[in-house]
């Protein structure tokens, strides 16, 4: 055994001879130990410089702790004791409180506390990195052994060389180059990989409590051409940060994540158990999802999407559980999906579980979407707006709430709920809406008119002064097809069009495409074929007033006909009556018919003066 050194190595201490199966400690100028070597074999090259075969070199803190840091060994080395350093182009095999690490071509140097691998390098660590991709937690038995301090090999790290520096605060691995990490389902690669571990804690660990991490992983930071991989999952980025006590992951520098049917994209990305929040900026962009397959999404229902459904927003929080995933995005949200354009404030998306799985033809199944704040949706030239919409996919429909709207070049539908599916939109009033409105094209003139009536009407024609159709009812329905557009109105139903207005207790309306003039643009307009009104018709236009069980309009032909007990009568005129009346437009007559049992037309003249 060898005489214990401290500071500036004798010179007379150098044997003649090798040294076999030695032992000596180094000691700081405090006091305390160094470290220990102790080896096979030690040749004394010079004074200064031993060749040590065997070489067991035990570091300790070199404080009042006295705890041991580490300890290196390797098949053969040279030792400077001046500069307190050994390297070697052999192996080495380093063992802390909780990781292992292993390589070939080192050096250490004791003063600067540091170790460099050159070649091969490989460290084991005994802790997990947060599993943040996937919400699967460790399994109860390694748990438990985490607890207790097993030394079991958890997270593994390969690179092409590292460093290794420890001091009283922390000890720090940088690897450099091909850099692959492996942590239980984790996966991770990159160019360079920083790895803080706490140092070895004092030798009377109860003063430490029963929850203080023992060496344990602290911080981990990941930079260039970063890949994470975890099941089905893949997480990339310029950049990434591990914060294990926190289990929080942070992805910087054009950050993104694929899963099953599903990317997530923005300026960062924090990762939690269960959660993914992704946040947007205005360098480098909006939060981004895409959903593959999704289903249907659009007004004309699930044929009416593409591929892929694209939200973006200032921000996205994925919640997932074992369930279902959800989807928050705030801050002016667009939803792209298929033919359909949707934008608003908030939006909440609800999936199928992504499952984790090895099947990566599985993709998340789109349950219910849910827009609030100023919602507004585009599809095939009809746009809906109104406060809140809920889509609900399986079932090919939305529904659409808060002072709710749909319109057209020329149509309009305001209520108080309108629900949507394919072809069609049921409105209904409530919320605080007292009726359903439906705005139409313009009808034409379609009874009596007066010399002063049809002047002032020719020159509101003439000024492009259009009076639309506008109906009121509790409930109204409307059915597209490319061929026409069909209204159906009940309870409470009042017209209100062209120097007329009329009520019933239910009401239809035909709408076809008009027929454009040559280079008119506007190819997605309106006109009014038909109008059919039943049950307690009335019908007043100016000072006349018709009554009867059944009535339609037709524009195109100019004609209006009542049936059932019709009744017009015009004040200071008189009435007429019959079971079937032809009201011509702009003609001051009228087509009165009897009924088939008989009954005979009639005309009652007002009182002849006396």
């Amino acid at each position: 055994m060898f005489t214990g050194l401290s500071g500036q190595q004798p010179s007379q201490m150098m044997p003649n001879a090798p040294v076999k199966n030695f032992q000596f400690p180094r000691f700081a100028e405090n006091g305390y130990t160094q470290w220990v070597l102790r080896g096979g074999q030690a040749t004394f090259e010079s004074d200064e410089r031993i060749l040590i075969e065997a070489m067991d070199l035990r570091l300790y803190t070199g404080d009042e702790r006295m705890a041991v840091e580490m300890e290196l060994s390797s098949p053969i080395a040279t030792l400077l004791l001046a500069e307190n350093s050994a390297f070697s182009d052999q192996s080495i095999n380093i063992k802390g409180e909780r990781f292992e690490l292993s390589g070939v071509d080192w050096h250490w140097t004791g003063d600067d506390r540091r170790v460099s691998v050159h070649q091969n390098s490989a460290v084991s660590f005994f802790d997990l990195l947060p599993e943040t991709l996937a919400s699967e937690a460790p399994a109860e038995e390694d748990a438990a052994k985490l607890r207790d301090g097993g030394n079991m090999e958890r997270t593994r790290v390969l690179s092409e060389s590292l460093t290794l520096e420890t001091s009283e605060a922390e000890h720090t691995f940088v690897f450099i180059r091909e850099v692959d990490l492996t942590s239980e389902q984790l996966k991770l690669t990159s160019e360079y990989l920083r790895v803080l571990a706490d140092p070895p804690p004092d030798r009377d660990r109860s003063l430490l409590g029963a929850s203080a991490p023992v060496g344990a992983l602290k911080y981990v930071l990941a930079r260039e051409d970063v890949v994470i991989r975890q099941f089905e999952r893949t997480a990339r980025a310029g950049e990434a940060e591990f914060f294990p006590r926190e289990e929080r992951v942070e992805l910087k520098e054009l950050p993104n994540i694929t899963l099953p049917g599903a990317y997530l994209g923005g300026d960062r990305i924090t990762l939690r158990p269960s959660q993914v929040d992704v946040r947007g900026s205005t360098d480098a962009g909006r939060a981004q999802l895409i959903l593959y397959r999704a289903g249907g999404l659009g007004l004309r229902g699930v044929d009416s999407l593409g591929e892929e459904t694209i939200v973006l927003a200032d921000s996205i929080v994925l919640t997932e559980d074992t369930v279902e995933n959800r989807f928050v995005f705030e801050g002016n949200v667009e939803v792209l999906s298929g033919g359909l354009r949707l934008t608003g404030e908030e939006l909440v998306v609800l999936t199928s579980r992504l499952a984790i799985t090895s099947d990566v033809s599985e993709s998340a199944t789109l349950r219910t979407l849910q827009a609030k704040g100023n919602v507004r949706i585009e599809q095939d030239g009809q746009t809906a707006e109104g406060e809140e919409v809920e889509f609900f996919p399986s079932e090919a429909r939305a529904v659409l709430t808060g002072r709710p709207r749909i319109f057209t070049n020329d149509a309009e539908v305001r209520g108080g709920r309108i629900e949507l599916s394919e072809g069609s939109a049921l409105a209904r009033s409530g919320d605080g809406v007292g009726e359903v409105t439906v705005t139409l094209p313009q009808l034409p003139d379609l009874g009596y008119r007066s010399p002063s009536d049809a002047s002032h009407a020719a020159e509101a024609e003439n000024r492009g002064e259009t009076a639309p159709t506008i109906i009121r009812s509790q409930r109204a329905r409307m059915d597209e097809t490319p061929a026409e557009t069909r209204f159906q109105f009940s309870d409470k139903v009042r017209v209100e069009a062209t120097n007329l207005t009329a009520t019933g207790d239910y009401m239809s309306v035909l709408a076809v495409p008009s027929a454009q003039p040559s280079g008119d643009t506007a190819a997605d307009r309106l006109e009014i074929e038909n109008i059919n009104v039943l049950g307690n018709v009335e019908i007043t236009q100016g000072e006349r007033v018709s009554n009867s069980r059944t009535a339609l309009f037709l524009p195109q032909e100019g004609r209006v006909i009542l049936e059932g007990d019709a009744v017009v009568e015009e004040a200071g005129r008189g009435k007429v009556t019959g079971q079937r009346m032809i009201l011509l437009q702009g003609e001051r007559r009228a087509i009165v018919e009897g009924g088939p049992d008989g009954e005979r037309a009639r005309i009652t003249l007002p009182e002849i003066p006396s």
